[in-house]
């Protein structure tokens, strides 16, 4: 299952606890790249995704829950920020 198939699907801690350990996972195997590969870059990424998230949301017909954020919305985040910039 892709990373994105794995994120809608998301709906408990668990859950997302998988989901990062997948990630990580890919990340270490070259499966997926890290175009933010140092930590402040990687966190100016992932305040950039949280920035614009809504507009992603709207896009892509995501049931907006910022205003307290599911585990699925902390996927989104972590995921998207890899090549965020």
């Amino acid at each position: 299952m892709e990373l994105l198939d794995k994120i809608k699907k998301i709906e408990s801690r668990e859950d997302f606890l998988e989901f990062v350990r997948k990630l990580k996972l890919k990340l270490e195997t070259g499966e997926l790249s890290l175009e933010n590969d140092k930590i402040p870059d990687y966190l100016e990424g992932i305040m950039g995704v949280s920035m614009g998230i809504d507009g992603m949301y709207k896009n892509n017909k995501i049931e907006k829950e910022m205003e307290f954020p599911s585990w699925r919305a902390f996927a989104i985040i972590l995921y998207s920020a890899t090549s965020h910039s």
